[in-house]
């Protein structure tokens, strides 16, 4: 005779990039995994492991490939607060007194650093331009791996299309040596323009005005980063 197993409770979100999406809490299991990730202080490993919570908890796995990493984000966040509580904990500086204080920030407040930006476009040459990818949580840890190693070869991972008037390319149909020789042409700015509309990709943040505990000055908190919520 095997034991009874509990059902998890559902709720749904709205993702950044405008998708309601079902998702249960993390489990023991989960957590446990999370914990001992978060010791390792190696961010490589804690956005893996922060996918694949992510990827164990949605209803519609249809969805995995094609979430961005402002909603991989902002999906943990949630299956967080479900799970362990909407209120969380950050030490500040006070801006004014320069003492620490520790104060709670909900979970209800999630907001964005900017607009999502639906032109993905970058135009090189009058007659070229390519697409960049809305990037996922594999492709962001894929540019970190990169970023120390080459540079340009993050380039690689940005690009989805090349485009002219009459034609548009699938970037991933060329070989390795097809796309560097394609990058090798670029100038400077293009590649800056490129990686400059990646970076512009908006991530989840937290942004409330808290009063400091020491001198009562206004500060704005503002947290963002998946580290800072991991747990």
């Amino acid at each position: 005779m095997s034991l009874p197993k509990l059902s998890s409770p559902t709720y749904t979100t709205k993702i950044p990039s405008g998708k309601e999406v079902s998702f249960s809490p993390f489990t023991v299991k989960d957590e446990r995994t999370l914990l001992i990730t978060k010791e390792s202080k190696d961010t490589k490993k804690i956005m893996r492991m922060v996918e694949e919570v992510v990827h164990s908890c949605i209803e519609d796995k249809n969805l995995i490939g094609s979430l961005s990493y402002a909603d991989y984000e902002h999906l943990f966040i949630n299956m967080r607060a479900k799970s362990i509580g909407e209120l969380l904990e950050f030490t500040w500086r006070c801006e004014k007194c320069e003492k620490e204080f520790t104060t709670g920030l909900s979970t209800d407040n999630i907001g964005l650093s900017g607009e999502v930006n639906t032109d993905l476009n970058v135009i090189l040459q009058d007659n070229i331009g390519v697409t960049v990818k809305q990037l996922g949580m594999g492709d962001v840890i894929d540019i970190i791996e990169k970023e120390s190693k080459d540079p340009i070869a993050i380039v690689v991972g940005l690009i989805e299309t090349v485009y002219t008037p009459e034609k548009v390319f699938k970037f991933d149909d060329f070989t390795t040596e097809e796309k560097e020789e394609f990058l090798n042409s670029l100038s400077v700015k293009n590649l800056s323009d490129i990686t400059a509309k990646a970076q512009n990709f908006p991530k989840c943040q937290l942004k409330e005005t808290k009063k400091c505990l020491h001198c009562g000055a206004e500060n704005e908190i503002v947290i963002e980063g998946i580290d800072s919520f991991f747990m």
